[in-house]
């Protein structure tokens, strides 16, 4: 399962352009960088937010590389939240641990629930942008920076925590790479400056 940045597919939207993302790709480098890190299984994409706010040929493009697009009518960011906590609680209930969760979102109305599930024994993985909050990075085993990742680049991603069921016989496997502090690397990444972002004040 997978959200796009801050809940919203109108900032999504926003970056598909100005940083001229092809879209038919994404599918397949979300994919490459869970394979880098050497998780299998399956994998289910589900975008969340007002899909009216891509073009009519990102929308076919998302859904047609398998990317299930669930569409919230422009409500502001709060509906686009509650509708994703629901499908999450769902899967959650279908899907006990062990299990990899992968969100793609800047905002830190969620690192409460990502934390929780966390000491759960979900496995949490986060892609997000620049300006991400360290309490959200914390929850993660692994981050990618969502600009990199939909141009297919860095690939293998960060790692600040090992496996939530820890680091000896864990049913997730061990990290045989050194753990990065999310506070002093998410910090850093705030204070840079890259291609233009989607705004995570608008709607």
């Amino acid at each position: 399962m997978l959200g796009f940045p801050s809940g919203g597919t109108s900032r999504t939207a926003k970056y598909l352009v100005s940083c001229n993302v092809n879209v038919y790709k994404l599918t397949q480098f979300i994919t490459s960088a869970v394979r880098t890190v050497g998780i299998k299984g399956p994998i289910q994409i589900t975008a969340f937010g007002d899909v009216l706010q891509l073009s009519r040929s990102n929308q076919e493009a998302l859904s047609s590389t398998g990317i299930n697009l669930t569409h919230i009518p422009n409500g502001g960011k709060n509906n686009a939240d509650r509708s994703l906590l629901v499908d999450l609680m769902y899967w959650v209930s279908q899907n006990p641990p062990p299990a990899h969760l992968f969100l793609i979102s800047g905002d830190r109305d969620f690192a409460s629930t990502l934390h929780r599930l966390r000491m759960n024994n979900y496995n949490v993985l986060l892609a997000s942008t620049d300006s991400v909050p360290a309490v959200l990075c914390s929850a993660a085993s692994i981050m990618w920076q969502w600009t990199s990742l939909v141009k297919g680049e860095n690939l293998s991603g960060k790692h600040f925590n090992q496996p939530p069921d820890g680091p000896f016989a864990s049913w997730y496997g061990h990290y045989r790479v050194p753990l990065e502090d999310p506070f002093a690397v998410c910090n850093q990444i705030s204070n840079q400056t890259s291609c233009v972002q989607p705004d995570e004040n608008s709607n």
